[in-house]
């Protein structure tokens, strides 16, 4: 796993500053380190994997997790430096790869009915398997049971829905949690995009979603083909039975757009915008789930953004993704506007308590955007290089005469180089 200093994102000064932060909130004792407060450090690890990249992308939660012990190991052991940190995170990784193998699967319930008329459906993403299916085979199968923190959990509720099944193949359960999960919501966002591309609705209020298709309540691990334990669960904090159960859709739909979401991850699996496309997918699915428009607005908005705007970027401005997002269209002086009084709904409101859902239009406008767009890049970016490529590409001239006079001065530059 090759680690390095990113130091676009986070210069050497910022990271000093963090390192100096750190020594002087912690003492190097006998047994390792004492704070004066548990929770002392605890911002400084959760930014501190923004200082590097790592290849092949790790899930943020493993990053934080790594890169803590090694800021512990490296404050202890002296000094603490970029390098230090750097050489401690590979070994650290490097211990936790020669942990074997192991077989995890984790279901949850699934936000559909009338799946029993309907074989299962399986799809892929990497090495993780996603089943729908009406019934559960016996071994995944549950009795009311009680967690410490939540009391008695029924897991055949809430009834009369199906099942989503995700298996994969990892080392440690936090990492093969993370996958699951993430390919979960990869996979339910496809499912909403595609059911709700065209769409429009009128419905409102807190127990309505942009996105009908969400899992359930809680979510049930297994390792081996043995129940982690009733202790060992996942849920949902913002689960509303009410809302649940406030008109679930019907797996019909679902069913006829499974050709496209299983085409669409095809796709995306060698993508080489995979890692911006799936992290933007990711962001309208929480956009998909929400019941508060304020949330909902400013997740699909993230979710344009993470598109249109550089990673390492420090001014993630809301006129760079307007312009951006607006490249190919034919009136894009009444697009540019739109977006412009979306952003600035954004900016004002989105951390207001109004009605759930005063941005209700804004927000399916903002997604009807968004579904283009990321459709687009999907079927039709596979030929760019890297995202940079991407960019490049959207900040060319919009008229033609532009375009043809920066060509001329390119093919003259060409001719140059050629000569050399």
């Amino acid at each position: 796993m090759p680690i390095i200093r990113n130091k676009k994102l986070v210069p050497d000064n910022q990271l000093q500053a963090l390192f100096d932060e750190f020594e002087s909130a912690s003492t190097v004792v006998e047994n390792g380190l004492s704070f004066h407060s548990i929770r002392e450090t605890a911002y400084l690890e959760e930014i501190l994997p923004d200082a590097f990249t790592v290849k092949p992308t790790i899930p943020r939660s493993a990053a934080i997790n790594i890169f803590r012990k090694a800021l512990f190991k490296a404050r202890r052991d002296g000094p603490l430096t970029a390098q230090s940190i750097i050489d401690r995170a590979q070994q650290i990784n490097h211990n936790d790869r020669s942990v074997p193998f192991n077989n995890f699967a984790l279901w949850t319930k699934i936000r559909s009915f009338g799946m029993n008329n309907h074989p299962s459906l399986t799809f892929k993403w990497g090495d993780v398997s996603i089943r729908l299916v009406s019934e559960l085979p016996k071994w995944l199968r549950l009795e009311p049971f009680k967690n410490s923190e939540l009391g008695i959990i029924d897991p055949n509720e809430p009834k009369g829905s199906g099942y989503v099944i995700l298996s994969c193949q990892e080392r440690l359960e936090k990492d093969a949690v993370d996958k699951m999960l993430s390919a979960l919501s990869l996979f339910m966002s496809l499912m909403n995009i595609y059911e709700t591309r065209g769409s429009w609705t009128i419905m409102s209020g807190r127990n309505w979603t942009a996105g009908q298709l969400r899992m359930g309540p809680y979510q049930f691990l297994y390792k081996n083909r043995k129940f982690s334990g009733p202790d060992r669960i996942w849920y949902e904090p913002s689960y509303s039975e009410k809302s649940w159960s406030s008109q679930i859709p019907g797996f019909d739909k679902y069913f006829k757009i499974s050709g496209l979401v299983r085409k669409a991850l095809r796709a995306l699996e060698a993508h080489p915008l995979k890692q911006i496309l799936t992290s933007s997918l990711q962001l309208a699915q929480d956009a998909f789930e929400a019941r508060d428009g304020n949330h909902r607005l400013m997740r699909f908005w993230s979710a344009l953004e993470k598109i249109y705007v550089e990673d390492w970027a420090r001014d993630k401005s809301n006129q760079k993704v307007i312009e951006r997002a607006t490249f190919a269209d034919e009136n894009y002086k009444l697009s540019e506007w739109q977006l412009s009084h979306i952003a600035r709904l954004r900016n004002e409101h989105v951390h207001s308590r109004g009605h759930e859902d005063m941005f209700m239009e804004q927000s399916q406008i903002l997604r009807s955007i968004l579904t283009r767009h990321i459709l687009h890049w999907i079927f039709r970016g596979s030929d760019f290089k890297n995202h940079e490529s991407l960019l490049a590409y959207v900040d060319l001239p919009r008229e033609d005469g532009a375009l043809k006079a920066m060509k001329r001065i390119i093919d003259r530059r060409i001719k140059l180089n050629q000569l050399a």
